[in-house]
This record gives structure tokens, sequence and C-alpha cells, in this order.
């Protein structure tokens, strides 16, 4: 589905898509079954040696135990009716699922980037102050994940919008388009 937003426009929220997720929830829920189904032959097949049995259960009990965690986050957001992002002209809103919106308002904000991890394009969200609002973030949990993303990535957030109504470019031109329109008109800092 290809959306064209309107960068004028006050505020502009993009569902998620729930076509999206039930594809995300069913391609987990096929590889928890791999898992179950590695388990089961290796448990039962009796020619393989101890290391070979242990690295089936432990790709097994992995593939269950992340795709499961995965199932549940796509399920949640299946039925969460919030939308997955909001850009006005305050800043933007993340709302990543199962965790709390997270709001950065524009005068946080440098620049937005493409970041791949393996095949799936994701929205860099880098910040003029990375370890400030890293330090400002409650919990240990939190603050964890956004320095291990600015380590990997430059930038401590990042936006997926494999769950988002829309396409990648659209959604990356609207952040782009916006940001600048912001700095075009936001009041420049004495020096």
């Amino acid at each position: 589905m290809k959306a064209d937003y309107n960068v004028n426009a006050d505020s502009i929220a993009i569902p998620q898509s729930k076509t999206k997720l039930v594809l995300l929830l069913l391609l987990s829920l096929t590889f928890v079954a791999l898992g179950l189904w590695i388990i089961h032959n290796v448990s039962s097949t009796e020619d393989l040696d101890n290391w070979h049995r242990w690295k089936g259960l432990i790709a097994g009990f992995s593939s269950i135990i992340f795709f499961g965690g995965c199932s549940l986050v796509f399920l949640f957001m299946l039925f969460n009716n919030n939308p997955g992002l909001i850009v006005d002209n305050k800043g933007i809103t993340i709302n990543p699922g199962i965790f709390s919106n997270r709001f950065i308002s524009w005068d946080l904000i440098e620049k937005f980037s493409v970041q791949r991890v393996l095949q799936t394009k994701l929205i860099g969200v880098h910040l003029k102050n990375p370890e400030e609002y890293i330090e400002q973030q409650k919990g240990a949990w939190i603050k964890r994940n956004l320095k291990v993303n600015y380590k990997s990535f430059g930038a401590p957030l990042s936006i997926a919008t494999n769950s988002l109504k829309g396409n990648f470019d659209s959604i990356y031109s609207l952040l782009t388009n916006r940001l600048d329109a912001y700095n075009r008109t936001a009041p420049k800092a004495v020096e």
C-alpha cells in the first residue's frame, strides 16, 4: 500500500497495519512450531550423539523462546488500536507495541537515517545529545537497549515500519520533510 502523507497537516497518525501484523504473527508461530518439531525429532532419534542432540535442543528451545516472545508482541499489537507513529508540529510519538509511547520533540532530533538489520529497513532517529537522552530514561533495560542501538547504529532510537500502514519510503520522506520544515522555522540559538 502506497501512502503519501500531507507534510503540512498539523498531525498525522499512522496506524498499525493489521494485515502485516497477522502475517508477522503467523510467521512467528511457524518458527515456534519448527522449534517444537526440532525438539521432538532430536529427542526421539536414537542415532544422534550427545553433541548433536544438545545442539538440536538448544536450537529448538531458542526458536520457541524468541519467536514465542515475538508472537506475544504481535498479538498484543494486533489488539492495540493506538497509532504506531504520530507526527505533529511538536515532534514524533513512537508506539512500539507493548511498551509505553515515546515522544521525541523536533528540537532533540538531529536527523533521520536508513538502517538495515538483515533484510529489514529501519528509520534511525539521531539525537543532538544522545547520551543525555539515554541517561534521562527510566529503567535499566530501556537504557541498555538505547545504548546498544546508539553504539551499533549511531542512533539510540529506531522506527520499525514493517508493522505500519504505508511503505518505508513514504514514512521516511514524511519524517525528513517535517524535520526540515521544523529546522527552517525554529528559532536559532545564539552562540
